[in-house]
């Protein structure tokens, strides 16, 4: 069993093995002794938490996204994001398990910029891809609070559905008090 906790500034991901629990008995009079039956792991440094069962992600400060699947307790998936990007600011599961991921990221020219990065959570071997779109710094840094993105959220297009209905992947970026959206329309991947 795993118990993930968000106390003050601390992320714990507790594994219990329930099973050892029961088994300490038995083993202490077979002569071995058995110290712990959970196993905790703490992370201070997390951000962009996202959730929708089975699956609970974060990213860290080191640039790695961390996927949970509640039925694979045992497993923990991580995602190495690309070297250009210097931090992750928001994640977002849709229903259909695909995990859209905003982070900021520098140019090569040295321009700040917002990208939209994905995982098909349903794939056999799920990979990080994109950026499925991106926008510059600029475009809403005169508009809020240095461009921090306060919150995001996606609505997956329709064609992992059993009956398509052609809806299009639409993100939707709050910055400061501004709400921006983005189509995947086949067009142009700004905002």
């Amino acid at each position: 069993m795993k118990t993930i906790i968000l106390l003050g500034t601390f992320l714990y991901v507790d594994e219990v093995d329930i099973e050892l629990g029961f088994k300490k008995k038995k083993l202490a009079q077979q002569g071995k002794e058995i110290n712990e039956h959970i196993k905790c792991s703490i992370d201070k440094y997390y951000m962009a938490y996202g959730f929708n069962w089975p699956y609970f992600s974060y990213g860290t400060k080191l640039n790695v996204m961390v996927v949970l699947n509640a039925f694979n307790p045992t497993y923990q998936q991580r995602y190495e994001m690309p070297s250009k990007v210097m931090n992750i600011m928001q994640s977002f599961i849709t229903d259909s398990y695909d995990l859209y991921i905003a982070v900021e990221s520098i140019e090569p020219d040295g321009s700040d910029v917002f990208e939209i990065y994905t995982i098909d959570l349903d794939k056999a071997y799920p990979t990080v891809e994109g950026p499925i779109f991106k926008y510059s710094w600029d475009a809403v840094d005169s508009f809020c609070c240095e461009g921090a993105m306060l919150a995001f959220h996606c609505r997956s297009s329709s064609k992992k559905e059993k009956i398509n209905l052609n809806e299009i992947l639409i993100c939707y970026m709050l910055h400061g008090t501004n709400l921006y959206m983005w189509a995947d329309d086949g067009k142009d991947k700004g905002l």
